[in-house]
């Protein structure tokens, strides 16, 4: 699987994950997050209609010494369907290990988020873009509206 169609049916897209103490959300979309109990490696496994992927993961151990935040640079979007803007973030303190971020669209029939954290309008309406820190401990909300 190269990709998902921007057009893709987000409740027809499956997730798993295998592997020891890897534990995964369980929703249908666009986005997966994973996280582990430990240093351990496993396996993210996608599904859409006929086509399955699987990607190998390795999940680092951390410690809970220092918490990030994070902060967009926007907290609101208003879009036409076919829009694409890329919202820029930035994880508190500049010292911790954890820079990424974790995009994910509420409803990804109006909106859907790349995981550089461009936002695609697909449908009209209204919906959230939650933005994580990339430990999934801190998280920022983005009002999306798309017309």
């Amino acid at each position: 699987m190269s990709g998902l169609p921007a057009d893709a049916n987000p409740d027809q897209i499956t997730w798993s994950v295998s592997g020891s103490h890897l534990t995964a959300t369980n929703n249908p979309g666009r986005t997966f997050k994973v996280w582990g109990t430990r240093a351990i490696t496993g396996v993210v496994i996608v599904k859409y209609q006929d086509q399955t992927a699987s990607v190998p993961v390795t999940v680092d151990a951390y410690s809970y010494d220092s918490i990030p935040t994070i902060a967009v640079d926007q907290q609101s979007l208003t879009m036409k369907v076919g829009d694409s803007v890329k919202l820029n973030y930035t994880v508190t303190p500049s010292s911790s290990p954890f820079k990424l971020a974790i995009f994910d669209a509420w409803d990804e029939k109006v909106a859907f988020a790349d995981g550089d954290g461009t936002i695609h309008a697909i449908g009209a309406g209204s919906t959230t873009v939650r933005v994580w820190s990339a430990r999934g401990t801190n998280y920022t909300d983005v009002k999306v509206t798309v017309s």
